[in-house]
């Protein structure tokens, strides 16, 4: 009975030898990429257009400056907790 590829191929990376081989591809693969691309925070792009006054992030955005004007009163602080 023939060896189906995907076994063939499982078996030729885990070999002794291969299984270190396919680990230091993976590592150089990582390094390179790593030097080629810029870091993630050193790139922006802010291309979405502002909202509108009556959209409801922009509402909520606002309510929430209203109501509570200091981080220490916001539903959210840890302050509150403790």
């Amino acid at each position: 009975m023939k060896e189906s590829p995907l076994a063939t191929f499982s078996r030729l990376m885990t070999g002794k030898v291969s299984r270190w081989v396919v680990i230091a591809v993976w590592i150089l693969a990582t390094a390179v990429l790593t030097i080629a691309w810029p870091a993630v925070n050193k790139t922006e792009v802010n291309n979405a257009p502002n909202l509108s006054e009556n959209s409801p992030s922009v509402e909520a955005e606002n309510l929430i400056k209203k109501e509570f004007p200091n981080s220490l009163n916001s539903p959210l602080s840890s302050r509150q907790w403790k």
